[in-house]
C-alpha cells in the first residue's frame, strides 16, 4: 500500500510540474500534498453489543470514536480536476465492568486504507470542493478480556492446570471496501491548506476469524463492517485551486 501511494505520488507530482511549467496557473487545479487526519467513525456496532449484555461488560458507544491517520493526493494534468492519491487511518474504543476484582472488558478497533480517486468541482474557485471514492479494504476486530489481580505462583498453576477466571479472545474481520466521499480543501496559502470532508465506507466480502485465525461461521447479519465518517486535516504540499 505505501509503495503504490508513493508511485501514485511521484508520477502526479511530475505531470502537474509540467502541466504548471506549460499553462502557468489555469483554471483547472494543480498540486500535490500530503498530511494527517483525524476522523470521527460512527460504526455499527448493534450486532455485537447485543452479545455485550450476556458478557458482562458495558455496551459500546454507538454514537462514534476517533481513529486517525494520514492521505496524500496529486493532480494528474493529462485529466483535468482529476486527482489519484492514497490514505490510511485506524482506531479504537472500548468498554469495561469491574465485578468482584475481575474487570471484563470489550476493544473494538477498526483501521482502513485505500486508492482514493477524486474529481475536482471547476466551478467553484478559491477551495477544492471534491467528490470520489476510496477503493481499499480494512479490518475490524472485537477483543474480548476477563482478568483480575494474580501473583506470580498463582498465574503459572492456573495456566498448567487450565483453570482460570483470565481469558483473552479474539474476533476479527478483513474486506473489502468502497468508500464514496466528499472533502472541502481550504489553501491557507500555495503550501498549507486544511481539509473537511466525509464519506461512507461500505464493507464487503468480510472473512471472520477468531483467535489464532481459526475460522468463525454463522455470523448474524447485523454485524457490520460498514461505518459513516467525518474528517479534518492538513496537508502540506503545493496547491493551486
Amino acid at each position: 500500500m505505501k509503495n503504490m501511494l508513493r508511485v501514485f505520488l511521484v508520477v502526479a507530482a511530475i505531470v502537474s510540474s509540467q502541466t504548471y511549467a506549460q499553462r502557468g496557473f489555469s483554471d483547472s487545479p494543480i498540486g500535490i500534498g500530503g498530511g494527517y487526519l483525524a476522523n470521527y467513525v460512527m460504526p455499527k456496532v448493534d450486532g455485537f453489543n447485543k452479545e455485550l449484555k450476556n458478557f458482562g461488560s458495558d455496551e459500546l458507544s454507538t454514537s462514534g470514536m476517533f481513529s486517525h491517520g494520514g492521505a496524500g493526493f496529486g493532480y494528474i494534468g493529462f485529466l483535468p480536476n482529476v486527482r489519484l492519491g492514497g490514505m490510511g487511518t485506524g482506531g479504537s474504543m472500548n468498554s469495561s465492568v469491574t465485578v468482584l476484582g475481575v474487570t471484563r472488558e470489550a476493544e473494538y478497533s477498526q483501521s482502513f486504507y485505500g486508492l482514493t480517486v477524486e474529481y475536482t468541482l471547476p466551478f467553484i474557485k478559491s477551495v477544492g470542493v471534491s467528490a470520489g471514492a476510496i477503493l481499499g479494504g480494512g479490518n475490524t476486530s472485537l477483543t474480548l478480556s476477563a482478568s483480575s489481580p494474580k501473583a506470580w505462583g498463582d498465574f503459572w498453576n492456573e495456566a498448567n492446570n487450565g483453570s482460570t477466571v483470565n481469558y483473552t479472545r479474539k474476533l476479527k474481520a478483513n474486506y473489502f471496501a468502497v468508500t464514496p466521499t466528499l472533502n472541502v480543501d481550504i489553501p491557507l496559502s500555495y503550501l498549507v491548506a486544511l481539509r473537511v470532508g466525509g464519506g461512507y465506507t461500505v464493507g464487503f466480502g468480510e472473512s471472520w476469524k477468531l483467535d489464532n485465525d481459526k475460522e468463525l461461521s454463522a455470523v448474524p447479519t447485523d454485524v457490520s463492517v460498514s461505518s459513516a465518517f467525518i474528517q479534518v486535516g492538513v496537508f502540506f504540499g503545493f496547491f493551486a485551486y
